[in-house]
């Protein structure tokens, strides 16, 4: 771990132990300690990551076996911080236990249901883009599934908390349109989301990718080499890396980023396609035909429309 991440760490850990003191205090530090550990639980800092989460989720248990009137609340937010954990995992049952996670709870009327719209937002977007058959294989369109996690996170960007995860979420789905307006709004977006919280590292990818559909590549490396200072393992952070990485004719390194995203997420057919284009520039053509073969066995029907909009 780099020198900034292991200070992070410290810091963490020192505030989970002062959190723990105040839970254990009389009623007012105990009161005190409960507001203060809830926002620190469902904090992006302590969603980023397994080990962070799993600090994150003990904290809550604790609360909860001390018993009091914030229990059922304090479950919904542990709810979301499971199913942040598995739409990390970019595949098929993760990603649908993730939704069933989260459905439960966006309606209800609690103080983390925009969080919950927001990460069931993601979800469905994830599903949407990795997995469309599965949506198929449950009589749901991609359309259905993109207009109604557009829905869900515009509604949370409106609510009284308005979490910074909501704007990224809406970032995601506007680069969807694939339009230069999109390109441009998405990164007005992503701009808000890290102005709101600047640890909030999926804005920052979406930064990052909004940027290099503008062309701008330079600017979209510094975000990279920003979130992989920080320790950042996402699957899409290595497979644009790759991209750009292509694009500026370096087909080793490309490939070399470009297969660890397909090991991190064996299961997205979509970085197998990318892999397929990058072998093929590299003038590995046998490679680039596995890799083809293989995205377009995950994706069915929709790898050839995939490929096509690459």
């Amino acid at each position: 771990p780099s020198k900034t991440n292991t200070h992070r760490i410290s810091l963490q850990l020192k505030e989970l132990a002062r959190l723990r003191a105040l839970l254990t205090g009389n009623d007012v530090l105990r009161q005190e300690g409960l507001a203060q550990a809830v926002r620190f639980a469902a904090s992006y800092r302590m969603r980023r990551s397994k080990a962070e989460r799993k600090e994150a989720l003990a904290l809550l248990e604790e609360i909860i076996e001390l018993g009091g009137p914030e229990t059922a609340q304090i479950a919904i937010l542990r709810d979301i911080i499971l199913a942040e954990g598995e739409l990390g995992e970019i595949r098929r049952d993760s990603s649908w236990n993730a939704a069933a996670l989260l459905i439960q709870h966006v309606d209800s009327e609690s103080p983390h249901q925009a969080l919950a719209q927001t990460t069931l937002a993601r979800t469905l977007t994830q599903l949407a883009l990795h997995f469309p058959n599965d949506l198929e294989e449950h009589e749901i369109s991609i359309e259905s599934a993109l207009e109604q996690a557009f829905y869900l996170a515009e509604a949370a960007s409106l609510s009284e908390s308005q979490p910074a995860d909501s704007h990224a979420a809406l970032g995601q789905l506007v680069l969807i349109h694939g339009s230069d307006e999109a390109y441009e709004d998405a990164e007005i977006l992503f701009r808000v989301a890290l102005d709101q919280d600047p640890d909030l590292e999926p804005a920052q990818l979406g930064l990052a990718l909004c940027l290099s559909l503008q062309n701008r590549a330079d600017e979209a490396l510094v975000e990279i080499e920003s979130l992989l200072k920080k320790g950042g393992r996402f699957p899409g952070l290595w497979a644009l890396r790759a991209k750009l990485k292509a694009d500026a004719g370096d087909y080793q390194s490309a490939l070399r980023d470009i297969k660890r995203a397909i090991n991190l997420a064996p299961e997205a057919g979509l970085y197998f396609l990318d892999a397929a284009r990058i072998a093929e520039l590299a003038g590995q053509s046998q490679q680039a035909e596995s890799y083809r073969d293989k995205g377009n066995e995950l994706l069915g029907k929709f790898g050839p429309l995939a490929e096509n909009h690459l």
